[in-house]
């Protein structure tokens, strides 16, 4: 794994004016950062969209602080900037908003790359008073792709729809989730959160978690199950509240090849579903990650836990069902692995636990179901703790 942070890196120059392309500068925005240029971007989408042609957004920092009807939506249009270092939308939303919305939308058949957006939100909730809103919102169910943008002092980026993809990308300083993968809230042919993939992305001091896969059946009921999401090779640093790592309901998630570190309120992972509405993890596999830490403030927190519905859920019965592979859990606050509530049917395989403040792992008192525990390594307890403390012996069975 490489993982890169912004910290310190050598930048290239910045990128030249694709062929085929329209210029927002052409249709009036301001790179110099003197006026607005939301109406402007918009125009020039409007019109690339119609010629068959791409968006260019050179060298510059534009500001987008007018109080237009709708946020910026680039649907079906290649939109590039010069480079995340070189070309930044800045939002300077005149507070108290009203409702208004500054999120970029990204729908079916959008390309965006090479950009940085800084949403300067003083406080977390969209659309409230604080002026924050989601860097992107990606839907569509005829794809999308997002490569090598940064997005800064957000609520989250909000990532739905089906086949899309984001990569080579970063996030930092945001209210919500860094990038959060879902299904919406309501049914939606736009929202099925199908196969949608985040990979080789790095966020830092995200005010939610990190990374975070989100299946939400909705008030009723009757939104579909989230299915084939992947997180894959991605960093995060130093989650200010929540997770650094979170799956929360789905279908055929994977999770693999991350690294999380410095995880000051939850855990470096949790496993398990979202409140009543929540989906049940009918499959999950996490493999080859490196998860640093976790246990924090915020409650008792452990390095990974895994749970399941509680008895208010739409799902009261049903298990998660997750496969950990080949992890490195080092320095947990608490447990290195944590299972709790009721129904659980976990595979444990070849995972080293390394330096737990307390147990190796731990399942309360409570939790029914089946562990499959092989090759897994606990090394470097503390004084008088246990590898594995089972307070359900009777009705969560492991075998090794």
């Amino acid at each position: 794994m490489t993982h890169a942070p912004e910290d310190l890196e050598n930048v290239g120059a910045a990128l030249a004016q694709p062929a085929n392309s329209l210029s927002v500068v052409t249709y009036g925005a301001d790179p110099n950062f003197s006026k607005d240029s939301t109406v402007a971007i918009q125009d020039t989408v409007n019109a690339a969209r119609e010629q068959g042609k791409s968006v260019w957004i050179p060298r510059g920092e534009y500001l987008t602080n007018s109080l237009v009807s709708k946020p910026l939506d680039l649907t079906g249009v290649t939109v590039r900037g010069a480079g995340m270092w070189y070309t930044t939308l800045y939002r300077k939303v005149p507070l108290p908003p009203n409702a208004w919305r500054s999120q970029i939308l990204v729908g079916s058949g959008t390309a965006v790359s090479d950009l940085q957006i800084d949403a300067n939100a003083i406080w977390r909730g969209v659309g409230g008073t604080g002026g924050s809103d989601y860097g992107i919102n990606a839907s569509g169910a005829g794809g999308w792709q997002i490569d090598r943008i940064w997005t800064r002092h957000i609520d989250a980026n909000w990532l739905s729809g089906t086949g899309g993809t984001i990569r080579d990308s970063r996030t930092a300083d945001t209210y919500g989730d860094g990038f959060n993968i879902n299904n919406g809230n309501t049914e939606n042919p736009d929202k099925l959160g199908l196969d949608i993939t985040v990979q080789n992305n790095f966020a830092r001091g995200t005010g939610d978690d990190s990374f975070a896969v989100y299946s939400d059946s909705g008030a009723a009921g009757t939104n579909g199950q989230l299915v084939g999401a992947k997180v894959l090779n991605n960093t995060a640093i130093a989650p200010r509240c929540a997770n650094g790592l979170r799956i929360a309901g789905g279908r055929n998630i994977e999770m693999r090849n991350n690294l999380v570190n410095s995880v000051s309120s939850n855990s470096a992972l949790d496993i398990g579903v979202f409140g009543d509405t929540g989906h049940p993890l009918e499959s999950a596999t996490v493999s080859g990650n490196v998860l640093l830490g976790g246990g924090g403030w915020n409650g008792v927190r452990h390095g990974v836990r895994i749970s399941s519905p509680t008895s208010t859920s739409l799902y009261p019965d049903a298990y998660t069902n997750v496969t950990l592979t080949d992890n490195v859990l080092r320095g947990a606050l608490r447990a290195g692995l944590y299972i709790d509530r009721t129904r659980v049917t976990a595979t444990l395989k070849n995972n080293t636990i390394d330096g737990p403040a307390t147990q190796g792992i731990r399942i309360t008192s409570g939790v029914t179901g089946t562990g499959s525990f092989t090759g897994n390594q606990v090394r470097n307890l503390h004084p008088g703790q246990v590898a594995t403390q089972n307070d359900s012996a009777d009705t969560f069975k492991i075998t090794d």
